[in-house]
């Protein structure tokens, strides 16, 4: 219901889609999901060190924390899953999502 009332407010963002249920489903799990990442864009996450202590070099890999939400819906939008839905446990420090990232070593055109 929550989500529900969230969209009711700004219907212009509605992509006309297939009349069926995965569809309508996935519209709507599309337009929560950018609401939700612009309620937390701009909000900057603060973390102990114990929690920065983790974000390290590892081999090919990056070990990073989100510094802010905008930082998180990214990462959920790269990964496609919901991490971004964390955001509020993160920013309460009840718990945390790091995120390993492959380094990048070269480019070719």
């Amino acid at each position: 219901m929550e989500n529900f009332l969230l969209l009711q407010s700004d219907m212009s963002d509605f992509v006309k889609t297939e009349c069926n249920i995965k569809a309508i489903h996935d519209e709507f799990v599309r337009l929560t999901r950018e609401l939700r990442h612009k309620e937390i864009r701009d909000i900057y996450i603060e973390y102990t060190d114990d929690k920065l202590k983790a974000c390290v070099d590892i081999d090919d890999y990056t070990v990073k924390l989100p510094s802010n939400g905008g930082v998180l819906a990214d990462w959920a939008s790269m990964l496609n899953n919901c991490m971004a839905g964390y955001f509020h446990y993160i920013y309460a420090k009840t718990t945390v999502i790091y995120i390993f990232l492959e380094i990048m070593r070269f480019s070719l055109r």
